[in-house]
């Protein structure tokens, strides 16, 4: 998402582009808690236009434009619950579970939960500290 991290630990860079990598879930706790807590950080993180179902965009305030673009669950040929979106960390659970950030269209709260690591979810990387 474009915010420079300065903690002091192992970054994976994964499949980001140099001088990137994935976010763990400590920085996605701080970036909720920059955005006013995890309680309303979809709202203001979401996109503000009508792809949202049911009326449930947000307002973008802070121009991290999430959109809703659904999982692909393992096994799968194409993506699913285009009513939500979520994002990949670095924080593992075990070898095939890992922490993703999800947003759903039917509130404000971000919620982090434990998704098999071979499904299909998108990722936003952060910029590395100079």
């Amino acid at each position: 998402y474009g915010h420079k991290c300065s903690l002091q630990k192992k970054q994976i860079q994964g499949i980001c582009p140099d001088g990137w990598h994935l976010p763990d879930s400590t920085e996605f706790a701080i970036l909720f808690v920059t955005v006013g807590g995890q309680s309303k950080a979809a709202k203001v993180l979401k996109s503000a236009t009508t792809d949202w179902y049911g009326g449930g965009h947000g307002t973008d305030f802070y121009g991290f434009s999430a959109l809703p673009t659904g999982v692909k669950p393992v096994g799968s040929s194409g993506y699913v619950g285009r009513h939500m979106t979520a994002f990949w960390t670095s924080k593992e659970a075990d070898s095939t579970l890992a922490r993703c950030i999800t947003f759903n269209y039917k509130d404000d709260n971000a919620d982090m939960e434990f998704y098999v690591k071979n499904a299909g979810v998108p990722i936003r990387c952060v910029k590395n500290e100079e």
